[in-house]
């Protein structure tokens, strides 16, 4: 059959492309009549074929490298797709080509189970504790998850049951990780700051009216018939001065010494049978007067009050 010109190269049709006489394109005519047992001869320029040969291994090296060299590859692997416009490095310039490492700043705090665990609850009974603490009184059952103490000393029973492990401290350290936590210490400052200014209403026995007065309990008194909830702020508020000095946290700090500031001995806390605050087994109950931070609080820490005092 015919062949028609446009289906024809153009090195084809141009006889500086042939061998043979020069010019003469008599055997393209033949071929294109369809001209059997014409013989004829074209050879493409050298270029064309080195162009062709490193074509030819440039995808033979790709195949290589994807389905022999990393056969677990997937597509897309390669790609980045930067969190624009979050994408940024530590100088704050907008950038597409950050590592896909993470790097320190990009890192978030580690929390425990249990910080986090408390971090959900405590955001939960915040609010009306809060709103109690603007009226000036305590009505409702959240004092740990506002001013969680040591569990081995201002815990107790009804403490312990709250979530596994107890609402309160574990210990010194857990305390300071409880700052360390952006939602639980700007909670723990709004409390500290509502409490000062509610205690700040009265001038005798601050504390107790605040805190206690709205069970009818009484200022001097053991466990629940006493200022047990006044126990448990103070040494709340101790172990987390005690937190904020070793972090160097001076607003955190300032707050728990102004609540304590609240503490003049008028109240009077008697430690009951165990499952107590206070309690410490082996140990004979005896009064303590809640004035100034609480001194077991701090040899439990490691922490002198002049420590405290200097911060």
């Amino acid at each position: 059959r015919p062949v028609p010109s446009s289906v024809l190269p153009v090195w084809l049709l141009h006889g500086s492309a042939m061998e043979g006489s020069e010019g003469d394109a008599s055997e393209v005519e033949s071929f294109m009549a369809g001209s059997a047992g014409v013989s004829y001869r074209c050879q493409c320029p050298i270029y064309l074929k080195v162009v062709s040969v490193v074509c030819a291994s440039l995808g033979l090296l790709a195949v290589l490298w994807r389905y022999v060299l990393h056969p677990e590859r997937e597509p897309g692997d390669d790609v980045v797709i930067p969190d624009w416009p979050a994408a940024k490095n530590p100088q704050g310039v907008p950038s597409f080509s950050l590592p896909m490492t993470t790097t320190p700043w990009q890192q978030a705090p580690h929390f425990s189970s249990r910080i986090l665990e408390m971090s959900a609850k405590a955001a939960i009974e915040r609010p009306d504790a809060l709103q109690e603490l603007r009226d000036g009184q305590k009505h409702g059952h959240w004092i740990w998850w506002v001013f969680p103490a040591l569990r081995d000393w201002g815990g107790d029973m009804n403490s312990a049951v709250q979530m596994n492990g107890g609402a309160d401290m574990a210990s010194c350290e857990e305390a300071e990780e409880y700052l360390r936590m952006p939602e639980l210490r700007a909670g723990y400052v709004q409390a500290l700051s509502l409490a000062d200014a509610a205690m700040g209403r009265h001038q005798q026995n601050a504390p107790y009216q605040v805190f206690d007065a709205g069970f009818g309990r009484q200022p001097q008194g053991a466990w629940l018939q006493g200022p047990v909830d006044s126990f448990k702020v103070r040494a709340s508020a101790t172990l987390f001065a005690t937190a904020a000095s070793k972090a160097d946290d001076r607003e955190v700090l300032a707050g728990c010494l102004q609540v304590l500031q609240h503490f003049t001995g008028d109240g009077v806390y008697t430690p009951g049978a165990e499952g107590s605050a206070g309690y410490v087994a082996g140990v004979d109950s005896q009064p303590i007067a809640l004035q100034g931070p609480d001194l077991e609080v701090l040899r439990r820490c490691g922490v002198d009050l002049e420590r405290i005092f200097a911060g």
